[in-house]
């Protein structure tokens, strides 16, 4: 997993102490509610693991005033560490540094293609009841959306992320493959419907991520049909151009940890499905596309 990786020529995070959590919750860390009928017999504990695991390294294993803390994940994950981002202070102690690291977080609200599709949006509105997720919804956002039929805006990333005010670098894929495949019902490859369907997705997760504050928000949006790449190769191998310079994930968060997180963005302008130059050539040549660098 590339960005644990030990070795300092592989990851800018070789030195540093690390814990990693395995998903378990299937609450996308948000939960707070014990098994019952309400939850299908379920237990979701997502909060309760993040506080002992944040308390276990303060009280075991050094954590202490003046050190950093990167709180992220990808995926569910990802989106977990963006919702709790907020209230890591609470577990750590006073004094500890804490930025976020999001990779494929970023869902955007757009209606489904395919009828046979379950909106995130409905998904979302459902775990926040069904997991007891209100004290996740975070102190700015709940205000500006405090409509009952609102609410799970805060826990959907285009609405979440422009209200947190602590620093983090966010990965999102303009083309991401999560919800892509999960609003057309689909893979590649796509027919017509799909594409337009696919290009407008896109321009909405550029322009989320456009969106966000500059000042302290560190952006690497690619245009590819990808999610989740910091644990493997492609943290290395996924560039997006800036100033005709291409950078990847890598070069990215390395200027991004050294600069003490200050903000940047590096994103893809292209348009077109995977019209990105690091495009998984085997990808688009398997499904007859081609890669264009523009």
């Amino acid at each position: 997993m590339q960005i644990f990786n030990p070795d300092p020529n592989i990851s800018p995070l070789a030195t540093a102490n690390k814990v990693y959590v395995p998903y378990c919750s299937s609450d996308a860390y948000v939960g707070d509610a014990q098994a019952s009928d309400e939850t299908n017999g379920w237990h979701f504990r997502g909060q309760e693991l993040i506080r002992a695991t944040l308390t276990e390294v303060s009280r075991a294993h050094g954590l202490a005033i003046g050190h950093t803390l990167i709180f992220g994940g990808c995926s569910a994950g990802g989106r977990g560490a963006m919702f709790n981002l907020e209230y890591v202070s609470l577990f750590v102690p006073a004094g500890v540094k804490v930025a976020g690291f999001f990779d494929s977080p970023m869902w955007v609200d757009v209606q489904p293609l395919s009828p046979h599709a379950v909106s995130f949006q409905s998904q979302t509105a459902a775990v926040l009841k069904m997991t007891n997720a209100q004290s996740r919804l975070g102190n700015h956002c709940s205000s500006i959306y405090t409509k009952d039929i609102d609410r799970f805006k805060c826990l959907f990333g285009e609405y979440r992320a422009p209200t947190i005010e602590l620093p983090f670098l966010i990965v999102a894929s303009q083309y991401d493959s999560f919800q892509i495949s999960s609003n057309t019902g689909s893979s590649p490859p796509f027919d017509a419907e799909e594409l337009a369907y696919i290009e407008k997705f896109r321009q909405r997760v550029q322009a989320a991520i456009l969106n966000l504050n500059t000042s302290r928000v560190a952006s690497f949006s690619y245009s590819c049909y990808g999610h989740c790449i910091s644990e493997g190769k492609t943290f290395w191998t996924q560039q997006v151009t800036v100033g005709g310079v291409r950078k990847s994930l890598h070069q990215i968060t390395s200027e991004w940890l050294k600069s003490i997180f200050k903000g940047q963005q590096a994103i893809d302008k292209c348009s077109g499905f995977d019209c990105g130059c690091s495009c998984n050539s085997s990808l688009l040549h398997d499904h007859g596309y081609q890669s264009v660098c523009r």
